[in-house]
């Protein structure tokens, strides 16, 4: 499965925002084990739309195996990486939900 998002471009946080929040599903949050990114946001095919606090350019795009996404299990990727950081709570999103901001993590 390709990525269908990691090049889009953006002109301006808000717009970002406006489209996370009508395309994310799915907000993950990792165990915090020292390492520089604790969320993911993804869409209905696992596709992770944007990362924080850091490393977006290495995550976002890559696709997590829906069914890996529960809390205390460690994601999988449709490259076949295991994450090491397990997942330590999932927030399902409605689309169109301003709750999905990123601010504050």
């Amino acid at each position: 499965m390709e990525s269908k998002y990691k090049d889009l471009r953006f002109g301006t946080e808000e717009e970002f925002e406006t489209w996370l929040a009508k395309t994310a599903t799915q907000k993950i949050e990792l165990v915090d084990e020292g390492q520089d990114f604790n969320f993911f946001w993804v869409d209905e095919r696992g596709e992770i739309l944007h990362t924080k606090p850091f490393q977006a350019g290495i995550w976002n795009g890559k696709i997590v195996l829906l069914d890996t996404i529960k809390k205390g299990h460690n994601l999988v990727f449709t490259d076949g990486l295991t994450l090491k950081h397990p997942v330590a709570n999932v927030e399902k999103l409605n689309p169109n939900n301003i709750g999905c901001k990123t601010k504050g993590g």
